[in-house]
């Protein structure tokens, strides 16, 4: 027989006998150890069971369940480098260089664009992976601002095309912070 049919009478099988030496347990006030032991290991049989009907199963193309949402696809986060007091913060500390990582890179081409409370964009530019070339699924990228930067507080967006192409992509950024030039 399958694992998917028998594993599932054992369990109800399990359960009842689950059930039979709790209600034992109960009637003795719980001081009897032997019944004790026998409800723990029975418990812990009906929660083996239950992972291997519920985890894989017998075909291998099964989705992997995790109670872990994955990060979305082409997601930049920043790195500690450029956090400060739990802001963001761009300045001659840092070379005017944000640091981030690109994860679960589909993409050839990204850019970023810096724009102000009001959405009025202040500075875009393409963004290059730190090794010269988007080629791995997860690459280090610094975003590199003018010196000559205007000072404030910004949102930082990231986009899968080049500076030249954002507007077609505009409201579906791939990543936005809020970031502090000084």
């Amino acid at each position: 027989m399958k694992k998917e049919i028998i594993i599932p009478i054992y369990l109800i099988g399990l359960s009842l006998v689950f059930v039979i030496v709790s209600l034992l347990l109960f009637l003795t006030g719980g001081k009897n150890t032997k019944l004790l032991s026998r409800k723990l290991k029975i418990g812990a049989l009906i929660i083996t069971m239950t992972a291997i009907l519920g985890c894989g199963g017998s075909n291998s193309q099964q989705a992997m369940v995790t109670c872990y949402k994955p990060a979305p696809p082409d997601f930049f986060s920043i790195t500690d480098e450029n956090r400060k007091d739990g802001v963001i913060v761009v300045d001659e500390e840092t070379n005017y260089i944000l640091n981030c990582i690109l994860d679960r890179r589909t993409s050839e081409e990204y850019s970023f664009k810096l724009v102000d409370s009001e959405d009025k964009t202040i500075t875009k530019g393409d963004l290059e992976a730190e090794d010269g070339a988007f080629d791995e699924d997860s690459e280090d990228v610094k975003v590199k601002f003018d010196k000559d930067i205007e000072k404030g507080d910004f949102q930082i967006k990231f986009f899968t095309c080049s500076k030249d192409k954002i507007e077609d992509q505009e409201p579906f950024p791939t990543s936005l912070y809020n970031v502090r030039i000084k």
